[in-house]
């Protein structure tokens, strides 16, 4: 589902006035969204350009040249070892779609890093969030970094969509929050309510609950399985574990997956019976079996 891309759903939320979003959670999209701008279309699945690689290389190397300079990057203090990274990714003599996978992972660590720094030193995601129980114990702090009952208060809708998904890209699953938000959908996402939770019993009987509560499961891929590069493209545990939980209550009718980028047909057998996502009407998901 094309309009899902990266550089949509970021363009998307920068013209979201009611997106109560702190000015660096803003900044850190407009950057996003300006080192994708040129090369993530490039990979889209109805894209079939012959000179893909030539129009990657010189979209990234656009990026790489301007350096410190990119406008865009001028409010990341950080930006300099996001910078290095991107270097090293348009000197690789991988293929390109190993180079954009590369690209999407780095932006992805990038993002969640800077988040959570500013979390760290209590800049939160929300410009209008306090939260008075903040633990000061770090590492040791799991509830640190949940806005489950901010999102309830502010952002909660009849339907809710559960998103179950294979990688932590948190600037991605925020614009995809606020997407849904403006379809009038909920869409439930794990670190955004729960924050650092321990990986037990706990965790499990909150999503369960989620789970529970959701009208649809929608399934983020990994952008390395979609492009099929490398590795295997097994689903992992937690996932499967939500994928089973979910099925067990409605089946597969009411599950589906997103898929951005351009593969050969797929052939995960654990997405047998799971609807590629084609659309939002009426506050409810489109799909369709492939």
């Amino acid at each position: 589902m094309e309009i899902l891309g990266r550089v949509n759903v970021y363009l998307d939320l920068l013209r979201n006035e009611n997106a109560r979003l702190s000015n660096e959670i803003f900044n850190l999209v407009r950057l996003n969204e300006r080192i994708l701008r040129d090369i993530e279309p490039l990979f889209l699945r109805d894209n079939d350009l012959q000179n893909k690689d030539v129009l990657f290389q010189s979209a990234l190397a656009t990026v790489v040249e301007a350096g410190i300079n990119l406008e865009e990057a001028r409010n990341i203090p950080t930006y300099r070892k996001l910078l290095e990274e991107l270097d090293n990714i348009a000197k690789s003599k991988v293929k390109t779609p190993n180079k954009f996978n590369s690209l999407i992972k780095t932006l992805s660590g990038f993002n969640d890093y800077v988040i959570e720094e500013l979390t760290k030193q209590r800049n939160y995601i929300f410009k209008d969030y306090s939260d008075n129980s903040f633990l000061d114990s770090g590492e040791t702090g799991f509830d640190w970094n949940a806005y489950g009952d901010y999102l309830k208060a502010n952002y909660k809708k009849e339907k809710q969509v559960f998103l179950s998904y294979a990688y932590e890209d948190k600037l991605y699953t925020i614009a995809l929050f606020f997407y849904f938000q403006k379809k009038n959908i909920f869409l439930f996402v794990d670190w955004m309510n729960n924050g650092k939770e321990e990986k037990g019993i706990k965790l499990k009987y909150k999503l369960h609950s989620a789970l529970a509560q959701s009208d649809h499961l929608l399934f983020l891929r990994t952008p390395n399985s979609e492009l099929r590069i490398g590795g295997n493209y097994y689903i992992r545990p937690w996932c499967s574990w939500e994928l089973g939980n979910f099925y067990d209550r409605l089946g597969s009718r009411e599950k589906y997956y997103i898929d951005l980028y351009e593969h050969e047909k797929n052939d995960n057998m654990q997405l047998d019976g799971i609807k590629l996502l084609t659309g939002v009407r009426n506050e409810e998901l489109e799909g369709v079996l492939v």
